[in-house]
């Protein structure tokens, strides 16, 4: 089969090398231009006609899996879906979903599931179409929402949330943007990890923010602090 591969870093790379060594023709590929005089993994090396998106499926369009993790969603999951003229809009093609654990985040999501099963699906889905069998499942407009690019400044953490949100927030930005909060009026921390724990007692080593309490012992790395959250 004839194709062209666009996309970029360790995962377009996989992409490539999976589709050459199934014996397909990569007649081209495009990625992104070098930066800080580096190639993209990609390098020299999605598909033409199909696209993949991660997060809950056909509800949430465009980057889903942090707002998979902050709204605490216990399956997450991608779609490998046909492209059209609108965004993440087109027929789906196939479907891949996992259990989320309470501590997962968006790296450990990542590394254990979304790249081993991403790459896994991209070259599924090629093989589908190659043999014809490849389905179109429309996506139902409704309940169809988009999640905005995450930048630093929307990742701010809302201290007066329950203490659960608050760690699924976090957890679900993790280090890239990475929530982050004002300490003493004057310190940005950026907080890539928190500890949800189930009871809160009485201890002069805490902290009460409203319902959430926040130890006091910190395990700092840099500008980076490790918070353990509590249920009031």
């Amino acid at each position: 089969m004839k194709i062209v591969v666009i996309g970029q870093s360790q995962f377009g790379l996989e992409v490539y090398k999976c589709l050459r060594a199934e014996g397909h023709d990569v007649k081209g590929v495009f990625t992104i231009p070098d930066k800080d005089g580096k190639s993209d993994p990609l390098g020299i090396p999605t598909l033409g006609e199909a696209m993949q998106r991660t997060g809950r499926y056909r509800h949430d369009r465009g980057r889903g899996v942090t707002r998979t993790l902050a709204h605490g969603d216990e399956k997450a999951g991608f779609s490998v879906f046909w492209a059209d003229s609108g965004l993440d809009t087109g027929p789906i093609l196939l479907q891949k979903e996992v259990s989320v654990t309470p501590d997962d985040t968006l790296s450990s999501l990542y590394k254990r599931f979304l790249f081993p099963e991403g790459v896994k699906g991209m070259v599924e889905a090629v093989q589908l179409i190659n043999s014809g069998d490849a389905p179109r499942i429309i996506q139902p407009e409704e309940g169809a929402s988009y999640e905005p690019i995450m930048k630093k400044e929307l990742a701010k953490i809302n201290w007066d949330q329950p203490a659960l949100a608050i760690h699924n927030w976090i957890r679900g930005n993790d280090s890239n943007p990475g929530a982050w909060t004002i300490m003493e009026g004057q310190w940005a921390l950026k907080i890539p990890r928190c500890v949800l724990q189930r009871r809160c007692e009485a201890s002069p080593a805490l902290w009460k923010i409203t319902n959430v309490c926040i130890f006091n012992r910190v395990f700092c790395i840099g500008v980076m602090i490790f918070l353990g959250l509590v249920l009031a």
